[in-house]
């Protein structure tokens, strides 16, 4: 008997001319009319490497997963796995045909013992460094998943190996491998060219339990997705940022796996649907396998994700059938900090003296600071600006409201004061700050004449590029201002709403982008809605492409982000 090593290889003289037939407690009348009992021609000599598969990433700093509960790995269970559970059920070892240890002599693949499909066997291994060998026959095209639950003791490592059998050269081709670590199951899939023999080899890489059994399972679907096969984290689909999928859990026993790498804190949206019987399930996972995190299907969610590679997965509680994942990384993300009242803990007439001077192009006319409190913190492209409040009073001003309040960021970075048309003020203690975007309606009082009402100021300021976007504009009403999209603005652009309204109550909402690295701006006439919150009751296809319905000309608008144009209108 040959034994294998975390890098060594071995050869096979593979001289016996077949396999042997599953004896004792499997007996000949339990086999399926596809099994065939003997393979006819010797297995050619061959080398195989049995050294661990690489399944492990790089370190990196930070493995962890903000908000969401943990989800361990599924871990061993000393019973049988039962198909029509979840993948951590236990079941009685009755359910299973036993390979009887000192009978079988299956340690090499021409004394390969015969199973059927989709039938739960049990067996030992009794040294370390031991392989038993089975074998299947295929008869017709499908997705073959191969499932060993392996034995609950922390000490012992079991792996396993899936080969095709080339029966012109009589050799094992196209190896497949799943090995974890001890106490977690063995999983893996492979599509199949049928008819035709599949080899499976379970391998003591550390350790034994000559009393324990561990469960083996080789099920075949004969429908399956075109993202299989992806059945363990050796055999993940590398997923780009942003992405749609499309898939199908073909059996009890199917789990799907994606690799995702971010390359620097990202805040990750998450949709899993699925209109079936089943219940599914999306974990997510960091280099070791460890489990961060899970969402159930039909509901919106997001994880804030540090920099580094994950591993993603589909599984099913109970049932099967299709899903469809969507997975949106956004570059910038508001969050709350443990941080001070002022920046370093300044003391607040210092930190006012700063921003004065960091704001040489601001008047601040006579006010001056009261309190600081801090707001948020942003993340975007990897760089984290915090904000605070300044409370400042006018003190010149004949009125008791005379209290406001600016933002600024650790740079001291802020940008001009209120202009009601009388003085220089702070804001209302209500202002929106998204995103690193500041953005504020307020009546001006443009001549002595007018209402403070009919005249506005849309402010708008984009702290991470230092760009003043105000604007002046009439609503007499007082009930169609200007905003911001908080939910399609991102790193790239600032998205927001203008309003085109008469007096006889005719006219629409529009929309400006803002390329906010350059400054640059769109403005169109043609994506017409009543309101804000129609604008912001769409949803994405993708990061730029987004769906809204107008309830000002009764149309769906599918748009891009980008460049403001409509992709269909109907």
């Amino acid at each position: 008997m040959q034994k294998w090593s975390r890098t060594g290889k071995f050869l096979l003289s593979l001289l016996l001319a077949g396999m042997m037939m599953v004896s004792n407690t499997v007996q000949a009348a339990d086999m399926k009319s596809d099994v065939k009992g003997v393979i006819p021609k010797n297995l050619s000599p061959q080398t195989f490497d049995f050294s661990k598969a690489p399944i492990k990433l790089s370190p990196q700093p930070g493995d962890t997963l903000k908000g969401m509960g943990m989800l361990d790995l599924e871990k061993a269970q000393p019973k049988l796995l039962s198909p029509g559970q979840t993948q951590l059920a236990q079941h009685t070892s009755s359910a299973a045909n036993l390979v009887t240890p000192n009978a079988a002599t299956n340690h090499d693949p021409n004394h390969a013992i015969l199973l059927n499909l989709n039938t739960w066997y049990q067996d030992t291994l009794t040294t370390t460094g031991m392989q038993n060998w089975y074998a299947v026959y295929v008869p017709t095209p499908g997705k073959l998943t191969a499932l060993m639950q392996t034995v609950n003791n922390a000490s012992i490592d079991y792996d396993l190996h899936v080969y095709h059998l080339n029966q012109t050269t009589y050799t094992l081709e196209n190896e497949i491998d799943s090995t974890y670590g001890p106490m977690t199951n063995e999983q893996l899939a492979t599509v199949t060219q049928a008819p035709g023999y599949y080899y499976i080899c379970v391998n003591s890489y550390q350790g034994f339990d000559a009393t324990n059994l561990f469960y083996l399972n080789l099920i075949l679907s004969s429908s399956y997705d075109t993202n299989e096969p992806n059945d363990n984290a050796m055999q993940a689909n590398v997923k780009p940022g942003t992405f749609s999928l499309d898939g199908s859990i073909d059996n009890l026993n199917d789990v799907d796996w994606m690799s995702y790498t971010v390359t620097q804190d990202t805040k990750v949206n998450l949709y899993l649907s699925n209109s079936g019987a089943g219940t599914f399930k999306f974990d997510i996972l960091n280099q070791s396998l460890q489990g961060l995190g899970t969402i159930p299907q039909n509901g919106s969610y997001y994880a804030i994700l540090p920099k580094g590679s994950y591993y993603f997965r589909v599984r099913s509680e109970n049932g099967t059938g299709s899903y469809h994942l969507d997975v949106n990384p956004q570059y910038v993300f508001d969050y709350t900090a443990s941080v001070p009242s002022t920046p370093s803990n300044e003391n607040i007439n210092t930190v006012w003296s700063k921003i004065k001077a960091a704001n040489p192009g601001v008047e601040f006319s006579t006010n001056v600071p009261l309190a600081s409190i801090y707001k948020n913190s942003t993340v975007m492209n990897g760089v984290i600006q915090h904000y605070w409040y300044m409370e400042i009073r006018y003190t010149t001003s004949f009125y008791y409201d005379d209290i406001g309040y600016i933002i600024y960021n650790d740079q001291y970075k802020t940008f001009q004061l209120l202009d009601n048309g009388l003085w220089l003020a702070g804001y209302p203690a209500s202002l929106r700050l998204s995103l690193g975007i500041f953005s504020d309606n307020e009546n001006y009082k443009k001549y002595s004449w007018a209402n403070p009402g009919d005249y506005h100021h849309f402010y708008l300021f984009d702290y991470y590029y230092k760009r003043d976007y105000t604007v002046e504009y009439i609503d007499i009403s007082g009930t169609h201002p200007y905003f911001t999209s908080d939910k399609t603005s991102n790193d790239k652009r600032i998205i927001y709403g203008v309003a085109n309204w008469f007096s006889d109550g005719s006219g629409n909402n529009e929309l400006v982008r803002i390329d906010r690295a350059t400054g640059q701006m769109i403005k169109v006439s043609n994506i017409l809605f009543a309101n804000n919150a129609e604008f912001e009751n769409g949803t994405f296809e993708s990061d730029n492409v987004y769906t809204f319905h107008s309830t000002k000309d009764g149309k769906t608008y599918r748009i891009n982000l980008d460049t403001l144009s409509v992709l269909s209108a109907q």
